[in-house]
């Protein structure tokens, strides 16, 4: 029995738009449900009409709600896709002579009528603001976009190989707040969550591919295999474990700062420098490393270095700057305002284009942990470690992306996924590692 899914499917989008806060393009959204952008386009056309979205053009536009999640229903939005049957039964026979079949008819009819009635009050008691609550509740870090490049780069290779493979995607890309991606050959400038989206579709056309969104809290090694316990309580089971989980960036405190990441403060130089058009570029000091970050970035705009009380820089690192043209405030940080604009504890404002911390990682699952694998201590946190092929101390699991690398980037995490992929196959095949 086919079943009208014209409802679930556009709370289901609504929901993460209201979750991710920005424009989302078609194709996006034509993601999350493994559908096509025309067919995604037309559907919101006609909510767009009634005003419960919008449509932003030009460069990093898309779909944006509209309204006000409180004051729109469920029921709202039934009738904004065409008001579906509610029930699949029916009469076998529309204007029965048989007067027992008349008699059932006119039964089921009042049945029918009184169920829709209840369903379709109960929608409109239930407002778009408490889904969006809801999800919250559940998952108050979650984007539930589609998984990571990496993650999909690993999944091909074996897909092509005509293998089954089961994602467990927990829905959180690293990159997930950042409006463009940049610096991936033939993708660069592109909204990231709208090329994950083309790369699941692409990567669903494979029929021994299997998506499923949720975490992976435990994993524990089987004769044969692995077993892994996902955090509604399944379990499931694979001959080889590739880890893909990314990392957990751990920010300054510093007020103002966290929910400007990836939006005008970054980590990265080589992925959002250029944009910043050479303008005046600030460095907050995390540590050591942040030397590193202010010595480079004068390549990309005029340097301003916050020391902040986290970094001293001696004689010789100061006559580097110096030759670099950065310039040091040694006065702490109050806290971001504005797009970058750097607040000092004595009132004092400097207004940047961009500003930059190198922030301490640490492993967002601990998978990786459970099974014993050897855990190396890089520059800015701990990584799995990994063999040129990405196979890790334990054998018949992987690691790839930024989960097995000392640094990150979409360029080199689609490369690892790609080796991990591909040595997960061969090593079904081989009986080395």
């Amino acid at each position: 029995m086919r079943r009208d899914s014209k409802l679930s499917s556009i709370l289901h989008v609504l929901l993460h738009m209201a979750h991710i806060g920005r424009p989302m393009t078609s194709e996006e959204l034509a993601g999350y449900l493994t559908t096509n952008a025309v067919l995604v386009r037309r559907v919101m056309a006609g909510l767009r009409e009634r005003g419960y979205v919008a449509s932003v053009k030009g460069h990093g536009g898309g779909w944006t709600i509209s309204c006000d999640l409180q004051q729109v229903t469920l029921r709202d939005i039934y009738e904004a896709v065409g008001s579906p049957t509610v029930f699949a039964m029916g009469n076998r026979v529309d204007h029965p002579e048989c007067l027992v079949e008349q008699v059932v008819n006119a039964s089921l009819a009042s049945a029918f009528l009184d169920a829709e009635a209840l369903l379709i009050a109960r929608l409109g008691e239930v407002t778009l603001a408490d889904l969006a609550q809801r999800f919250s509740a559940i998952y108050p870090d979650s984007t539930h976009s589609p998984g990571a490049l990496h993650v999909q780069s690993a999944a091909l290779q074996l897909a092509r190989a005509r293998r089954r493979v089961l994602v467990i995607d927990a829905g959180v890309r690293r990159n997930r707040t950042a409006a463009h991606s940049h610096g991936f050959l033939t993708q660069d400038g592109r909204p990231p969550g709208e090329i994950a989206a083309e790369g699941k579709a692409q990567l669903m056309a494979y029929p021994t591919v299997e998506w499923r969104y949720g975490s992976a809290l435990q994993a524990s090694s089987t004769v044969g295999g692995f077993d892994v316990t996902l955090a509604a309580g399944d379990r499931v089971q694979g001959r080889r474990l590739i880890l893909a989980s990314g990392v957990i960036d751990e920010m300054p405190a510093v007020e103002g700062l966290a929910e400007r990441w990836g939006v005008h403060v970054f980590h990265c130089p080589y992925c959002d420098g250029y944009e910043l058009e050479q303008g005046r570029i600030g460095v907050l000091a995390t540590g050591p490393l942040s030397m590193h970050q202010a010595m480079m970035l004068p390549d990309w705009g005029q340097v301003t270095f916050f020391l902040n009380d986290a970094f001293a820089p001696d004689a010789e690192q100061l006559a580097a700057l110096a030759r670099r043209g950065v310039t040091l405030v040694s006065t702490p940080v109050a806290r971001i305002e504005g797009k970058a604009d750097v607040v000092l504890a004595d009132g004092s404002t400097h207004a940047m284009a961009g500003l930059f911390a190198a922030c301490r990682t640490s492993p967002a699952s601990p998978l990786a942990a459970q099974l014993g694998c050897v855990i190396e201590e890089g520059p800015i946190g701990p990584f799995v470690q990994t063999d040129l092929q990405k196979a890790t101390s334990v054998t018949g699991v992987y690691a790839c992306g930024d989960t097995a690398r000392m640094a990150g980037g979409v360029a080199f995490a689609v490369a690892d996924g790609v080796m991990a992929g591909v040595a997960a196959h061969q090593s079904l095949i081989f009986a080395a590692h």
